[in-house]
């Protein structure tokens, strides 16, 4: 599903007995966040919204907080939302920095040969480097995180051009 909102993070157990829920960031959870006033979660390809209880929102780390949703008052009711994504309004979204990567998500990737190939979707960090995952429709292509790849970011217009190893592309559409 292709949200229109700003992806958090999933909730990941039930926090104490009062429908409390712990979730977790893949990345460090925007300084405003504390303001916000309602989530969306994920329900069956759904972003519903859930008020957030106000003053209930407590960050545990940099990536990791609990809170309270108004209408979910017990354990079982908050467990039934264990796994789900959650999504934030867009203006919360932290401003893209090239420098991090995992901020350009969403980003469209043209090749100089190929033009157009997709969105990124992901950035997955291995030892050796990082990878950009980039769909295509339901295609997945792995690009290669390096200077030799990666020609020019442009923030405003949400763009990564890059200058792909003959025949990456190729092997993946």
């Amino acid at each position: 599903m292709e949200s229109t909102h700003y992806f958090l993070g999933y909730f990941s157990k039930t926090f104490g007995l009062k429908g409390e829920l712990f979730f977790k960031s893949n990345d460090a959870l925007p300084d405003q966040i504390e303001e916000a006033e309602l989530l969306f979660v994920e329900i069956d390809e759904i972003e519903v919204p859930f008020f957030i209880t106000p003053k209930s929102f407590r960050k545990k780390s940099t990536s990791t907080a609990t809170v309270m949703l108004d209408d979910i008052e017990t354990t079982e009711q908050a467990d039934e939302l264990v796994g789900h994504k959650i999504y934030l309004p867009e203006s919360f979204r932290p401003e893209p920095d090239e420098e991090d990567l995992n901020t350009l998500e969403g980003f469209t990737v043209i090749d100089h040969k190929h033009g157009e190939i997709g969105i990124m979707d992901e950035l997955m960090e291995f030892k050796a480097n990082s990878v950009m995952r980039v769909m295509q429709g339901e295609k997945e292509i792995l690009i290669p995180v390096h200077q030799d790849i990666i020609k020019k970011i442009d923030i405003r217009k949400r763009t990564i051009r890059i200058q792909a190893p003959e025949g990456l592309i190729e092997m993946y559409l």
